[in-house]
């Protein structure tokens, strides 16, 4: 006897927010003792145990969501070792550094650029094993029984909405045709991006997977730079391999590089050295575009553009990346004025003005008792301690509908980075309550918010005396 219906529901990707039900029966629950189904999750070589009783129509409802949500989060650091980019005359891998600023420099037998990332943390292949567990005596003390029924969910960080299906589609974001989609940058429908060329950034793809996604071609990325007549001036090809940073195996990978993210805004491509197309080496340059293809150079995605333009220099750019639903990284840029605010929350003694660790000694003359000498800053109120919090108000301007998008999923991501002008970032935390409320005009089908975030980390750290 042994479970003789099962589904785990994994035979696609699973995003960590999304529904997931395993349902299954068994002919061994009648005439058996304590019976339970039994799960294991196995990954990073550890095992996880849970014990699950059948419905009263004796079948197996197991609900794995919450425990898929603990298993994966979203990464803010490139996965590969790198040389620091402060002081490139180090000659050590050492350190896993800003993602959003890639490329960064491995050094080997000579410089090389590690301008992908694996997916880290935010994708894992997990094991599931399902048993009869049950005691054939009364007095029996359980165990597994049989053989495993058994499964692998391909879990990626992300969420879904109340309305999805257990089971999402995800053949648009399966890389087999010049149709295809990339994980990110998917609020315009043609796939425009603007930037200037000090904007850092990645994009972010689903790498050929075993099993769920065996056909995809994520072979390399391809970048064709274009001026305003619309004349191919350049193209450079991206290898996906861990040379680079990424991996590509043609079986499919299971490890956590079955997510790539690439770094290929304008300024993570006029990083790389002079062996290689940039926009700096395209002046006439207006846009770039950027795809993915397989070993052959055919395209097995959409065009992906990203026209370059210059701000307008009234106010600072005020850029910020975030996490979207698929668990990578989105980018939106506000152009408007910035206001900053300190606040200081002091803790208080009250405590007397005199010393009374002086001796009471006989004198004469003016100063006849020493604990309390005249002229000297007393304080009968003291700060011993002081929490400084940071905030600062952002304007977005006038937003188009994909911008409006992004605020709004902004708004639910739970990872936020401040993108300083020299690439590297900040974490930061959106204070507003409600977006509704954060609306400042629709006149004319215009659309503008006024954001509140709060630094993670405070520039100033608490004093505490």
């Amino acid at each position: 006897m042994a479970i003789n219906n099962f589904n785990f529901n994994a035979a696609d990707y699973v995003r960590s927010g999304s529904k997931r039900v395993i349902t299954c029966s068994s002919n061994a629950i009648s005439g058996n003792f304590k019976y339970r189904f039994y799960l294991e999750l196995i990954y990073d070589s550890k095992t996880y145990a849970y014990t699950f009783r059948p419905n009263k129509d004796d079948y197996g409802l197991i609900n794995i969501g919450k425990i898929l949500q603990s298993i994966v989060s979203p990464i803010s650091v490139q996965q590969v070792l790198t040389i620091p980019d402060a002081d490139a005359s180090l000659t050590t891998n050492y350190f896993q550094q800003n993602i959003h600023s890639m490329p960064h420099i491995i050094n080997d037998t000579s410089d090389r650029y590690a301008y992908l990332s694996t997916g880290g943390s935010g994708c894992k292949r997990i094991h599931a094993k399902l048993w009869d567990f049950y005691s054939s005596t009364a007095n029996g003390v359980p165990s597994k029984q049989g053989s495993a029924r058994e499964d692998y969910y391909f879990v990626l960080t992300g969420t879904e909405l109340s309305t999805d299906s257990i089971r999402f589609n995800w053949s648009d974001y399966k890389l087999t045709a010049n149709n295809k989609k990339f994980l990110s940058h998917n609020y315009n429908a043609l796939g425009h991006t603007d930037a200037a060329l000090t904007d850092y950034g990645s994009v972010a793809i689903l790498n050929r997977t075993d099993d769920v996604n065996t056909a995809a071609y994520s072979y390399k990325f391809i970048v064709n730079y274009y001026n305003s007549s619309d004349v191919l001036l350049a193209t450079q090809d991206f290898i996906n391999s861990t040379d680079y940073g990424g991996k590509y195996e043609s079986g499919g990978v299971t490890d956590d590089s079955m997510i790539i993210h690439f770094g290929c805004y304008p300024a993570n491509l006029n990083k790389l050295d002079a062996s290689y197309e940039r926009p700096s080496d395209n002046p006439s340059c207006t846009y770039y575009e950027v795809y993915i293809a397989n070993s052959g150079s055919t395209r097995k995605s959409n065009l992906y553009r990203f026209n370059i333009v210059e701000r307008c220099d009234k106010y600072d750019s005020q850029r910020f990346a975030f996490i979207n639903r698929f668990g990578v990284w989105e980018y939106i840029t506000f152009n408007k004025k910035r206001t900053d605010k300190i606040r200081n929350k002091k803790t208080e003694i009250k405590s007397s003005i005199f010393d009374y660790t002086k001796t009471y000694a006989t004198s004469t003359g003016d100063y006849a008792e020493a604990p309390f000498v005249p002229g000297v800053a007393h304080e009968s109120r003291s700060v011993k301690a002081v929490n400084i919090s940071e905030e600062f108000e952002v304007s977005t301007g006038y937003l188009n509908t994909g911008d409006i998008a992004k605020v709004r999923d902004m708004f639910i991501s739970p990872l936020i980075n401040y993108i300083n002008s020299d690439g590297t970032a900040l974490a930061v935390i959106l204070k507003n309550d409600s977006i509704d409320n954060v609306v400042v005009s629709h006149k004319f089908e215009q659309t503008e918010y006024k954001l509140k975030f709060e630094y993670s980390i405070p520039t100033y750290n608490s004093i505490i005396y």
